[in-house]
């Protein structure tokens, strides 16, 4: 016996130390028995002691990660509750505002219309600080929304702190079934040029963006930005009624290929005629799954014009099976393929993709053909008709930010704390103050990012410009914090120099062909 070692002999194996020991062929014939065991022993010997149910949970993890799927989960019921609620968007029974970290505790970013948080009197920029009672100090989003989601009908008490006000403002709301607004707010640009940002694919997407472009043709819109930049995606559903506004009966939006099922054809079914409007999609590397087959769809019925950056590439299909007990299954199920017949499922192992898409890129891809036989690309997400990069950083301000990313929560968390206090000091067209910076740069100091005042100096304009944003989002909202980033969109400005041009699709497409078109690809 080693000296020091207590051993307990269970197989004639005995205690092993350091060595690695293939079972070959030892498992029994019926492999559920042999997993049986295994858990059996672990849950009766292992130093550390698991519950029965805790250790089948992270064996069905581990089986997951197994199988070669990066999309695979494995939900407990409230992973289930804020998948639907946080990543699709879906209804959820709750006050309705948007919460998020700040600092060392949590505040509301965004209050919802004629949501049970409105008529509490909450605002953005307010900080919560109790929830029935108990303090809510160093709670993060996840604990917060926890216990301020709940059964519709039901009342919660909070007490929140709010800058320029002594003492806790204490509320109370009754909770309702809330509707995640897709689309936050439309907006008219100069000559006509109607902004629809399409924010997530939930149940809600296609009526919100519905409302937004009749709302926008009632204001004088010639023409629609549709802003799918950021859009990581949702239900398939909702990609394809969001795409059939704009296509006319019967076209096909995607096609969809699952293990042992024919391929599924998705058309557009709507009976209305779709608006004519000249129409620019906006994309992006973060645009991906539901935002491409939006993008794709138009672009290969030719019924808009794509600017931007490559999308993300995500041309798989997941299906959410459900598991008793409220847990849930996700796996990926298919693939999904643009009207072409395109894939853009993007190859995750090889080289990243040139963002700008030169044209030795291009020709690397399998080619398709649009409706009017435009040449476009598979094979790597949805490669824009015209590329567009956003506004170029200096070499100042991109070592800044390199030096941040490290702490990139730390920093946005901080971001909005000074945003929030900032926020009573504003009032509509307010100009930049110098001491917000000042106060910013001292807490990112406090937090333990270190920067010098040079570097972080020389880097201002990035920092002012988020800064900027945010104090007008808390403020004033999205609308008024999308104002603020208009004149520095390059991509939004050539999208609206397009269609001020353009009275029809077709003058659209002609004036995206002139060689002027593609000065805007110059990576500046």
């Amino acid at each position: 016996m080693l000296q020091g070692t207590i051993t307990r002999r269970v197989l004639p194996l005995g205690l092993i130390i350091g060595a690695g020991v293939g079972f070959g062929s030892l498992a029994p014939d019926d492999p559920r028995r042999y997993f049986a065991q295994v858990i059996e022993y672990v849950q009766t010997y292992a130093a550390d002691a698991r519950s029965a149910d805790s250790l089948y949970v992270r064996a069905a993890r581990g089986l997951l990660q197994q199988i070669d799927d990066p999309y695979a989960a494995l939900f407990s019921p409230a992973d289930v509750s804020r998948f639907s609620r946080n990543t699709i968007g879906n209804a959820y029974g709750g006050l309705g505002m948007v919460v998020e970290n700040a600092g060392d505790g949590v505040i509301v970013s965004q209050v919802f219309p004629s949501s049970p948080a409105e008529a509490a009197g909450l605002t953005p920029g307010d900080r919560i600080e109790e929830i029935a009672g108990e303090r809510a100090e160093r709670w993060d989003v996840d604990a917060v929304t926890a216990r301020l989601t709940g059964r519709p009908g039901t009342i919660v008490r909070l007490a929140i702190s709010r800058p320029g006000v002594a003492g806790l403002i204490r509320a109370e709301a009754r909770r309702a079934t809330i509707h995640v607004p897709a689309v936050p707010f439309a907006a008219m640009l100069e000559g006509g040029v109607g902004y629809v940002p399409l924010r997530r694919f939930n149940e809600g997407a296609a009526g919100d963006v519905e409302r937004a472009v009749a709302g926008l043709q009632a204001r004088g819109a010639r023409s629609i930005v549709l802003d799918l930049r950021g859009n990581g995606g949702g239900g398939l559903e909702a990609a394809i009624r969001v795409s059939e506004l704009f296509l006319e009966r019967g076209q096909t939006i995607a096609t969809v290929r699952q293990r042992g099922e024919p391929r599924a054809a998705y058309l557009a079914r709507r009976t209305t005629s779709p608006p004519s409007l000249p129409l620019a999609v906006l994309v992006d590397g973060f645009s991906a799954s539901a935002s491409e087959i939006v993008a794709g769809a138009l672009q290969d019925h030719d019924r808009g014009v794509v600017l931007g950056t490559t999308s993300f590439g995500k041309g798989l299909v997941q299906t959410l099976f459900p598991i008793e007990g409220g847990w849930a299954l996700k796996l990926t199920t298919g693939r999904w393929y643009t009207p072409s017949g395109r894939s853009i499922q993007r190859d995750r192992t090889a080289e990243p993709v040139d963002s700008l898409e030169t044209e030795a890129v291009k020709r690397e891809r399998p080619a398709y053909r649009s409706d009017a036989g435009r040449v476009v690309y598979g094979g790597g997400g949805i490669t824009p008709d015209l590329v567009v990069t956003p506004d170029t950083l200096t070499t100042p301000e991109q070592a800044l930010a390199r030096r941040i990313a490290p702490r990139s929560r730390e920093f946005l968390t901080t971001l909005a704390a000074v945003a929030r206090d900032a926020r009573p000091q504003v009032r509509p067209g307010f100009k930049f103050r110098d001491e917000w910076s000042d106060t910013l740069y001292e807490r990112l100091r406090h937090h333990g990012i270190a920067l010098n005042r040079a570097e972080y100096d020389a880097g201002s304009r990035w920092v002012h410009a988020r800064l900027e944003q945010r104090v007008a989002g808390l403020a004033f909202g999205d609308s008024a914090a999308f104002r603020r980033a208009v004149p520095r969109d390059r991509q939004l400005a050539r999208a609206a120099a397009l269609l001020r041009a353009s009275t029809t699709s077709a003058e659209l497409f002609a004036n995206l062909a002139r060689p002027q078109a593609n000065k805007s690809t110059e990576n500046r």
